[in-house]
């Protein structure tokens, strides 16, 4: 972990102000508490510094898992139930997500698997319920602008129906 959370400290400490140029803001979700002070300190000021850039979000999963996310959101949810400030019989879809660590972010269209892997690996589970997906046989530092105009080139031609049926998703 060490060698891992050393790439992102330098990252955090030498490129931000690159993405921040580029009017990039950087996000962070998972269970950053498991990071020393110092790292959480770096993430906080990458956080600050790109807070109103609105070309991109970055969003930066360490430590995450989405089956943990899910059971802290079902956590939040009995504990509002119990306060009296959520009637679990009127709970819905909308509802629960807005539990979840990603609420502020709109679902991915697509999900890019690298490394020749065919699973989503406990990776935003709830979120890609209609995302698209795509799977690479090429490692993420291969990853180039080729790969990216080649995925964007397929996403393109795909037909999106959000989980409805041919019939149905045509009259959208």
């Amino acid at each position: 972990m060490t060698d891992l959370t050393s790439l992102l400290r330098f990252y955090l400490r030498h490129k931000v102000a690159e993405l921040h140029d580029q009017n990039v803001r950087l996000e962070f979700i998972g269970d950053l508490s498991r990071f020393d002070t110092g790292l959480r300190g770096e993430i906080e000021r990458a956080r600050k510094l790109t807070a109103d850039n609105t070309r991109l979000t970055l969003i930066l999963a360490l430590s995450y898992g989405a089956r943990h996310d899910m059971l802290l959101a079902a956590k939040r949810v009995a504990a509002a139930a119990l306060r009296g400030e959520i009637d679990p019989a009127a709970l819905n879809e909308n509802d629960f997500a807005e539990h979840l660590q990603t609420a502020s972010f709109p679902d991915p269209d697509l999900i890019v698997r690298t490394s020749g892997e065919r699973r989503l690996s406990n990776f935003l589970l709830w979120e890609s319920a209609y995302a698209e997906l795509a799977f690479l046989d090429v490692m993420w530092p291969d990853f180039d602008e080729t790969h990216f105009a080649a995925l964007m080139t397929d996403f393109a031609g795909r037909e999106r129906r959000f989980g409805k049926r041919l019939a149905e998703a045509s009259a959208l």
